[in-house]
């Protein structure tokens, strides 16, 4: 009778340590997989951060950028503005020169026509010579305001020119700050600045 029942006693404890230790093992396995889904989870967090972080960084780039080149835009117009004046002024100062340099000079020619003493040949010759005279004058003139024009044009398009290249270049100066850049986008950064100026350096020859 007596080892009936340490036979049964043995058999119950040893259930209830088979039963024991399967709710250990089921324990631990659902702390592992909770703590591989809470690492998964910050992995996705910080990757969502990071995400974060470079739109931020490039929106900001962006509207500095667009920022740069209206003002850029701006003050270009008003340089543009100011050389047209300027040579407007120019071109005003030069004409009343000219066009009182030829009024004295036909002044000058109208009082030897003037001469009552001019024989019939002098008299035809000093009236080509005013012919002569205003045809060259009028010539001259036209030549003088083309080149003006040309030489205004000229400036305006290399200081234009100029100004884009500071602000693009400058740009690129902002986007190389950017401290979460990949050192592959870096180098895809730095490359397309030298091509841009090797292209505007080409395009100017």
């Amino acid at each position: 009778m007596v080892k009936k029942v340490v036979l049964m006693c043995s058999v119950l404890f040893t259930a209830i340590g088979i039963s024991l230790g399967g709710d250990v093992d089921v324990q631990a396995s659902n702390m592992n997989k909770d703590l591989q889904l809470t690492i998964k989870q910050e992995k996705i967090r910080e990757m969502f951060t990071r995400i974060e972080k470079v739109a931020k960084a490039t929106l900001t780039t962006q509207v500095k950028e667009k920022k740069v080149k209206n003002i850029a835009v701006v003050k270009a117009k008003k340089e543009e503005i100011a050389a047209k004046e300027q040579q407007k002024a120019a071109d005003k100062k030069a004409n009343t020169v000219i066009s009182n340099e030829k009024a004295n000079q036909n002044k000058a020619y109208g009082e030897k026509l003037n001469n009552p003493d001019l024989t019939q040949a002098e008299r035809q010759q000093i009236i080509q010579e005013k012919k002569n005279y205003n045809q060259s004058n009028q010539g001259n003139q036209s030549n003088q305001s083309n080149q003006s024009n040309q030489s205004n044009q000229s400036n305006q398009s290399n200081q234009v020119n100029g100004n884009e290249k500071a602000n693009q270049n400058r740009a690129y100066g902002e986007k190389l700050s950017n401290p979460d850049l990949t050192q592959s986008e870096r180098q895809q950064i730095i490359q397309e600045k030298k091509n841009y100026n090797q292209n505007r350096q080409g395009g100017r020859r």
